[in-house]
């Protein structure tokens, strides 16, 4: 189906709506001729040549296949790329540090925020006219921008010809005084990596102490303990992830190998 106008929406929690303009494209998109449609949220600007931090695309290996392992080098490169392009620099606060790659965040959203609140993005599609009455199943794809990874999803949606009823006028609120005005700038910033960061309505702390803060730069923090809650266990072997594992080297290897050993005595 074709989009419906030029424009998209971030939809809020609360109900509100941004608009902005859509990127579309029509040229090289399969089925030849479909219209798609531009994620508004770019990834972060982090590494001046991803080309020369990471090196030339590798080809991909299975995790099941030799060189296919969590520290071998496709998939080291691929945390690479994600590294240049905000994974790392970004999730905490929802924004990137030092600008985005390629196009602006025309959204509002940039980066691969985590600890931010949540919102939807929502397109108008044309409902082609020669389409009959009755049920259908609706279903979109996205394909990720940075990591080899595709999304699909479905709904079960009903065409129908006639006016649907309006609905019933909601009764009027009763009248409230109105709300006391918010300091200007009160917790509309966030600090990172010793600079000051404005983000309306997200953020932990009013400009002035953001100011402080930044301008007195944290004691570093302490190393964590080598290995720690690095590893997980599969198919019998440990892996290496960094940041993403389950437990220590030590746990790991002392699993897994009991694992190996329960299987052989069964």
């Amino acid at each position: 189906m074709k989009f419906a106008g030029d424009t998209s929406f971030i939809i809020n929690p609360n109900g509100s709506t941004f608009e902005f303009p859509m990127t579309k494209v029509t040229t090289g998109t399969w089925p030849e001729g479909s219209e798609w449609a531009r994620d508004p949220i770019p990834g972060c600007k982090i590494c001046d040549s991803v080309l020369d931090k990471c090196g030339a695309p590798l080809d991909a290996v299975p995790l099941d296949q030799s060189g296919g392992g969590y520290t071998d080098p496709w998939n080291t490169q691929v945390d690479c790329y994600g590294a240049c392009c905000g994974s790392s620099s970004s999730k905490a606060h929802g924004v990137c540090p030092d600008g985005t790659e390629f196009y602006p965040a025309v959204s509002g959203h940039s980066g691969f925020g985590k600890n931010v609140p949540k919102w939807s993005i929502m397109d108008k599609v044309l409902i082609p006219a020669d389409l009959e009455e009755g049920d259908y199943l609706l279903s979109w794809r996205w394909d990720c921008e940075e990591s080899t990874q595709i999304w699909q999803n479905c709904a079960d949606i009903q065409l129908t010809k006639g006016t649907p009823p309006p609905s019933p006028a909601p009764s009027p609120p009763a009248p409230t005084p109105p709300a006391p005005s918010p300091s200007p700038g009160t917790n509309d910033y966030v600090c990172y990596k010793n600079k000051c960061y404005e983000k309306p309505g997200y953020g932990t702390m009013d400009q002035a102490t953001c100011e402080k803060t930044c301008s007195t730069p944290a004691p570093p923090s302490p190393s964590p303990s080598p290995g720690k809650g690095d590893y997980f266990c599969k198919a019998n072997k440990c892996y290496e992830k960094p940041g993403y594992g389950t437990m220590d080297q030590a746990t790991c290897e002392k699993t897994c190998s009991t694992s190996v050993l329960t299987d052989m005595v069964v």
